[in-house]
């Protein structure tokens, strides 16, 4: 944390002398830690916005899918995502697809021209692996929770239904061990890391006990 703190003071003071692939690189660093505060995503929000028109598509999908993982909206990088975006889709690879389709169902920003016959197609051709296809399906549950068409495939969606109830990644920290404890001293029936129909994993449920 220290190291980011300081990276963070030195990113405030010199941010308008970050290229623009520094400084998407820069934000995920921050965004894959979870060590940046709100001010510093607005910060960086704010000079790549004013700069959005010398970012590359692929260094605009690293910001989008950064200031997602901060549950940072930017209306203005979102905006210039889904205008480049379009015209670009037959050409993604397998993890740029996941990416755009991921971090636009976590701010949950509608899209229809985006997520359209032509993306779907891209997804079938596509070739995903593990981690692609959890982040396809977290997409097509938000689809289903705004009542939106997902147009996947049947079997692509089945594949990645499948890969994210296999995640080998869910873990129990020490926290919640404790609180789990102290809840099955307090009477109640307690399941830790309960894999759900949709096959997100809920850290822990508790019932009362008879």
């Amino acid at each position: 944390p220290a190291l980011f703190d300081a990276l963070a003071k030195q990113t405030s003071a010199r941010i308008a002398e970050f290229k623009p692939k520094e400084l998407a690189n820069l934000t995920w660093a921050f965004a894959s830690t979870r060590l940046a505060d709100p001010a510093l995503f607005s910060l960086i929000d704010d000079a790549a916005s004013t700069r959005v028109d010398e970012f590359k598509f692929v260094e605009l999908l690293m910001l989008g899918r950064s200031f997602a993982k901060a549950c940072h909206v930017s209306e203005v990088i979102f905006c210039m995502i889904e205008d480049q975006a379009e015209a670009v889709i037959p050409e993604l690879e397998a993890q740029a697809l996941a990416n755009l389709a991921w971090m636009f169902a976590v701010v949950d920003r509608r899209c229809p021209a985006l997520f359209s016959p032509s993306f779907a197609r891209a997804c079938e051709d596509a070739n995903f692996d593990d981690t692609s296809l959890r982040m396809l399906h977290q997409f097509s549950l938000w689809c289903d929770e705004i009542s939106e068409p997902c147009l996947l495939s049947s079997d692509l969606l089945r594949a990645c239904s499948e890969a994210f109830s296999d995640k080998v990644d869910v873990t129990t920290s020490y926290n919640h061990m404790q609180v789990a404890e102290t809840l099955v001293s307090m009477g109640y029936d307690v399941e830790i890391e309960k894999v759900s129909n949709c096959g997100y994993s809920i850290d822990i449920v508790a019932a009362a006990g008879e």
